[in-house]
């Protein structure tokens, strides 16, 4: 999981980086090169705190009320979390002012939940 965020992170800083001073117009909005969007915003940070509040407390709801197995806690917490998401971002691309799909707040909300899932695990 550590590889797969970190190839996603080089990949995304490295489009950013290579093509940075280039006059290259983005005509799409799932385009992975968006210099509108920028790494470090307020925004990030609600995507991170966010992912990390609904994996711990779905994890919490999920292993106190309905399962037992804490193996399927994680597996429910980390899916809501992720698709909570995911879920936002498809609605941030159907906005009638700036629509865009942020592949940087995915990669925000991945490490919140990665954060969240590391927490639950040192907890125990």
């Amino acid at each position: 999981m550590k590889r797969i965020l970190l190839i996603i992170l080089i990949l995304l800083c490295g489009n950013n980086f290579l093509f940075a001073n280039s006059q290259i117009k983005i005509p799409h909005k799932f385009s992975v090169i968006q210099p509108e969007d920028k790494w470090l915003s307020f925004d990030k940070w609600q995507h991170f705190s966010t992912s990390f509040i609904i994996t711990m407390d779905s994890y919490y709801q999920l292993n106190s009320f309905i399962y037992d197995d804490e193996v399927k806690c994680k597996k429910w917490s980390v899916s809501i979390s992720l698709t909570s998401g995911l879920v936002k971002e498809i609605f941030d691309v159907r906005r009638k002012n700036n629509p865009l799909f942020s592949w940087k707040d995915i990669v925000f909300d991945i490490s919140g939940t990665i954060l969240g899932i590391v927490v639950i695990n040192n907890l125990k």
